[in-house]
Parts: structure tokens; C-alpha cells; sequence
């Protein structure tokens, strides 16, 4: 399930001081940046999860995430959902009852737009916390 179109819709916080700190810091500390970035894909993941509608779990037991370190030594995270019909499920009309209590479409999308909302922060947080620490 590929959900580019929804996350040019996403509203990252924090500014452009952050996000020019995160920038430099992606060049300085990369393998701290990477940690930063799959720690918050986690947080999505786990989110997502509780919130992923189930018929017989296929569609949730399969969801699983990718870690690939790109050349510049920064990593991408994915979750992916493997299952054919997954995008289906995700943009079934918001009034779609699903049988798992607290399941919903947009099971990917509205956790990482939650998330996003002081996501930038809660990185540079993270990795100055490593450089403090020496784990940078």
C-alpha cells in the first residue's frame, strides 16, 4: 500500500529553525538521525495498528516495517501493508463500520498525521540527547 498522495497533505510543526537543525544535523550525525526517524516510524507503526480493521487479522498481521539505510548513511522507514486490498480498506468512507471496536479507515494516514504534529521537536530532542550521551 503506497499512500503518497495523502502525505503531501501532512503539516510538519515546528518551523523552519527546526527544520534546519534537523538538516544539519542528518549531515553531522546520521546513524543518531536514522534511531531518531525509526523511533518515531515505531510510534506510527504501533499506533496504526490499533486501529487497523480486522476480518480474519490478515490485513494486520501482515503489516510489518522496512529500516533502509540510504547512501548518505540516513535511514527511511516504511510500513507496509501487504495485502491487495489494503488501500481499499484504508479509503473505505469514514462512516464504514468495521468489526473491531476502535477500527477505522485512514488506519495509516491519521496516526502518522497525529505524530506529526511535533514530530520535528521530539527528534532534534532525541538526537541532542545523543550527542549529550556520546551515542551520536
Amino acid at each position: 500500500m503506497v499512500l503518497s498522495k495523502p502525505l503531501a497533505k501532512i503539516k510538519w510543526t515546528g518551523g523552519k529553525k527546526l527544520a534546519e537543525e534537523l538538516r544539519k544535523y542528518r549531515e553531522l550525525y546520521p546513524a543518531a538521525t536514522t534511531r531518531a526517524i525509526f523511533k518515531e516510524g515505531y510510534a506510527v507503526s504501533r499506533a496504526a495498528k490499533l486501529i487497523t480493521p480486522v476480518d480474519e487479522s490478515l490485513l494486520l498481521n501482515t503489516q510489518y516495517t522496512t529500516e533502509v539505510k540510504k547512501s548518505d548513511g540516513v535511514g527511511v522507514f516504511e510500513i507496509v501493508y501487504p495485502m491487495a486490498y489494503a488501500v481499499f480498506v484504508h479509503e473505505a468512507p469514514a462512516s464504514t463500520k468495521f468489526q473491531r471496536p476502535g477500527a477505522q479507515s485512514k488506519f495509516l494516514e491519521d496516526p502518522l498525521k497525529a505524530a506529526a504534529e511535533g514530530m520535528l521537536r521530539r527528534m532534534a530532542d532525541y538526537i541532542r540527547g545523543q550527542i549529550k550521551g556520546g551515542k551520536a
